[in-house]
Formats: structure tokens, C-alpha cells, sequence
């Protein structure tokens, strides 16, 4: 739990090597229990002394892990399974602490990962650079390769839309990209296309606000064209 599986990968967005201990560390200090079952292993997250968080693994006895083959082998669903699968229990503490997770809370979390939360296919719109998401729920939400991260553009303002980025990276608390004008010049693409190509399906030009700040400053240092009616436009 030191480096990250997926630091190379193009296509996805963590590579700190951080993200299961700081979700861990968070449901814990939210009051729920935090279990891992992977590796013929459970994985338990507890506070230790000084409030330092600790995960003890300890191994399923054999006796344990042959019940569960056998019946595993009989079954036509699909369960998981510690020895060849990996999950997450998220659960109410024993202590009087703990309190019971709530469907909405649940599917609040959901929010965070496109691929739990997909939008209506009417209301995106792709290119090489990412997704436009034009529905009302996603707006002021941006995404990396599809995982949330805080929805605030390179001058501070809120966006009006939703946005799923395909490249970049990610500062370690999930705030915002490291490189604010990449994404700006990102964004600035994503908008393109869509309003040389598909005007029929975009906003009512009224709509237009902000964006002149954070695409004007791609502009001033001249390290990227900028469409006119992009430019030239109030809100992305």
C-alpha cells in the first residue's frame, strides 16, 4: 500500500499511491468500520496509539477458506471472494460511535466516479480532450479520466458545466489539477468542436459567462489559439 498499481496508466487518474489510506482514514474518522478483504486477507483499518492510523491483516483459517471454496464452487452467483477477489466493507462501528449508513449518504458517494453516476447520453459531448456534460446535475463538476475533483476553474470561479477531463494530473488532496492552465487549455478545446460542429445542441449563447479570465489568459501568453466564439463568449 506504498506506490500506486496505477502511476503509469494513461487512462486512469491516481498515481500518489494514497487514495485507499486517506479513504480509510476518513470513514474512520466518520464513524464507520473499514474492512478490506483481498489476498486471502482481511485488511482491518483501526486508530492506533496518537490517533495513528493502523490496518492489521489477519488470514482466514484453513478451515474457513476451505468451507468457502466449496461452497463458492456449487453456487451459480457470483459472490466475492477473499482469495481471488477485492472488496470494500464499509460498515457502523460497534462502539456507540458509529452510525448506520444511509441509502442517500450511500449514493452520495457514488457521485464521485462517472462510472457509478453516468450522465443521459443527450447531455454529453466528446472530443479528444474529454466530455462537456450539459446536464443540470452535473454542473460545476469536473472529472478526471472520470473520477471528481474539486470544480473550480484556473481564475477561482465555479463553471456553469460539467466536465470530464482525459489528461492531467491531480494534486495529492483531490482539490484541484496540478497544472490549472492545461486545464483551462483542456476546457478550451472541449468547446470548440462542439460549437463548430454541433451549435444546434449547445446552450443559448445568453447563457455565456465567465470565461473570459481564464481563456483570455491562454491567449495573452499566446501558447494556444483560441477559437473566436469561444473567446469571445461569457460562461463555460
Amino acid at each position: 500500500m506504498e506506490e500506486s498499481s496505477k502511476m503509469f496508466r494513461d487512462d486512469m487518474a491516481g498515481h500518489h499511491g494514497e487514495g485507499v489510506k486517506l479513504a480509510a482514514l476518513v470513514m474512520r474518522r466518520l464513524g464507520h468500520s473499514v474492512r478490506i478483504e483481498s489476498s486471502s486477507f482481511y485488511w482491518i483499518f483501526n486508530f492506533g496509539p496518537g490517533d495513528t492510523l493502523c490496518c492489521r491483516l489477519s488470514e482466514p483459517s484453513s478451515t474457513s477458506m476451505t468451507r468457502k471454496k466449496n461452497a463458492y464452487a456449487e453456487q451459480m452467483t457470483r459472490p466475492a471472494n477473499v482469495w481471488e477477489d477485492v472488496t470494500f466493507e464499509i460498515s457502523k462501528r460497534r462502539d456507540t460511535f458509529g452510525h448506520k449508513i444511509e441509502e442517500a449518504e450511500f449514493r452520495q458517494w457514488m457521485t464521485v466516479a462517472l462510472d457509478l453516476d453516468v450522465p443521459d447520453g443527450d447531455d454529453i459531448i466528446r472530443n479528444q480532450c474529454g466530455v462537456l456534460i450539459l446536464g443540470h446535475t452535473y454542473s460545476r463538476c469536473v472529472y478526471l479520466k472520470g473520477l471528481r475533483v474539486a470544480g473550480h476553474g484556473p481564475d477561482g470561479r465555479l463553471y456553469r458545466y460539467g466536465y470530464n477531463l482525459l489528461a492531467g494530473r491531480i494534486n495529492r488532496d483531490r482539490e484541484c489539477m496540478v497544472n490549472q492552465l492545461e486545464e483551462a487549455q483542456m476546457i478550451a478545446i472541449i468547446w470548440e468542436q462542439p460549437i463548430l460542429k454541433e451549435g444546434d445542441r449547445m446552450p443559448t449563447w445568453s447563457y455565456f459567462s465567465k470565461t473570459r479570465v481564464a481563456l483570455m489568459l491562454l491567449l495573452l501568453i499566446g501558447s494556444f489559439h483560441v477559437p473566436e466564439r469561444v473567446s469571445c463568449g461569457n460562461d463555460y
